[in-house]
């Protein structure tokens, strides 16, 4: 029996033992998410891959990458419609949407029979490419000099996870959430080290100071790029001491106002606050925080003038919104949504650049008027700086693979974030445009750390 798939740009390819390349087993593989291999096999073992290499054998291009002690490769059509996924990658909302219809229809094909013929399917109408014995063997030369060292053994040992915030915030549930997956996918333990101390200073120095083979990495959010403009006297960089692996996930904050608060809208609350100017007030988990620095946003899209009230933590800002203490907050998704679902806060907009999928009903700010508004909590994976860039690409191929199972996927669900999935150079240029528009809003609202 012959299994075509319904979606996606798949294709048939071979795999051999390096010790006998006459063993050859079906395998379907997907490429261009983030470079790397995307895909299961029959028996629902999911592959640990190495970055890719082109290679050339017997006047062909082939784009190789080692699978569990396997080689695969294939050849690579000039034609293939999603070589490019530069514009997809650029909104993540449909690049995660696309993935989630990949990683379904590899689902689905985990569960056929191991002696099922396997036949490769793009909806575009490529069909799949085979790989002979002759050529694989052919290859399989150039491969062996085609990866470095570093590649091949690493890791040797279990990895250490920076996360410079306390337990119970969401770098720490996130950093739980992917190291047994991401561990998995690398063939080794990740061990979470809570770091935690001046707004995130001290984990981040350790992991900037680290040996950077690898072994210690850190997951952090918008601190990242903040607190260097926050603190006077800052002992680590956030671009200089760190090589990106790749974003992590991505959430929205929402502007909710309790039921005391009469407008029912973005423009009735910004009516009442020109009326009023300084009468309003806003509740934040602290100086510097996301809510703050949200809401300084908001304040400098509207040209509005609203007090703010920070508070010891996003627990007690949110208690007092919801008593009418204040007139608005601009807490995390997660932290808002049960109360919003009470009907105990009204939600009058997301941050973000598309309706959140938890809130389908509320619009973004955008959508309410404030042309080009964009926040989103992120958060995102680095090693230090002068890590091996194959090792950084290894980091990234587990990381992409972890990301788009279905588990972690729920999990992210469950704590109101999305995967954002990108390469190391894409999270590195996103980085960079983070922290220059942060300085300049710190700047210019004359923001300091407490």
């Amino acid at each position: 029996m012959t299994i075509r798939l319904l979606e996606g740009a798949f294709f048939l390819a071979s795999l051999a033992q390096p010790e006998d390349s006459s063993r050859l087993q079906p395998y379907i593989h997907c490429d261009g998410f983030a470079g790397g291999v995307r895909g299961v096999t029959l028996d629902r073992r999911p592959p640990t891959a190495q970055p890719w290499r082109e290679v050339s054998s017997g006047g062909r291009t082939w784009r190789v990458s080692v699978v569990e002690g396997y080689r695969v490769m294939y050849s690579y059509p000039r034609t293939y419609p999603f070589a490019n996924l530069k514009a997809e990658r650029s909104d993540p909302a449909k690049y995660a949407a696309d993935k989630q219809v990949v990683m379904r229809s590899l689902e689905e094909l985990a569960g056929a029979d191991g002696n099922t013929e396997l036949a490769g399917f793009s909806n575009q109408g490529f069909s799949g490419q085979t790989v002979t014995k002759k050529e694989l063997a052919g290859a399989s030369l150039a491969l062996a000099s085609a990866y470095p060292a570093a590649a091949q053994t690493y890791p040797s040992q279990p990895i250490r996870m920076i996360a410079p915030f306390p337990p119970g915030g969401s770098v720490d549930i996130t950093a739980r959430l992917i190291a047994e997956p991401l561990g998995s996918q690398l063939g080794t333990r990740i061990i979470i080290d809570n770091r935690s101390g001046a707004s995130g200073n001290i984990g981040m120095e350790a992991a900037a100071r680290a040996a950077a083979d690898g072994y210690t990495i850190a997951l952090n959010t918008i601190p990242l790029v903040t607190n260097q403009s926050l603190f006077d006297k800052l002992t680590w960089d956030p671009i200089r001491d760190f090589a990106p692996i790749g974003m992590v996930a991505t959430s929205p904050h929402v502007l909710v106002v309790p039921n005391s608060t009469p407008a029912r809208n973005v423009q009735e609350l910004l009516r009442l606050a020109r009326a009023n100017p300084g009468r309003l007030t806003y509740a934040s988990a602290g100086v510097g925080t996301t809510f703050h620095l949200c809401a300084e946003m908001f304040k400098d899209a509207t040209n509005t003038f609203i007090l703010h009230v920070p508070y010891r933590g996003g627990g007690p800002a949110l208690t007092d919104t919801l008593g009418g203490q204040v007139d608005m907050s601009f807490p995390t998704v997660a932290a808002a949504l049960p109360h919003v679902k009470a009907g105990t806060l009204r939600a009058l907009a997301v941050t973000g650049a598309e309706r959140f999928p938890l809130l389908p009903e509320v619009p973004t700010l955008r959508e309410a008027g404030l042309k080009d508004f964009q926040f989103s909590q992120w958060l995102a994976l680095l090693a230090p700086a002068r890590t091996p860039p194959e090792v950084v690409t290894r980091l990234n191929a587990a990381l992409v693979s972890t990301l788009g199972s279905r588990e972690v996927r729920d999990k992210f669900q469950a704590q109101a974030f999305e995967p954002y999935i990108t390469t190391p150079e894409e999270a590195g240029k996103f980085i960079a445009a983070e922290a220059q528009r942060f300085s300049k809003l710190i700047k210019a609202r004359k923001i300091t750390a407490e």
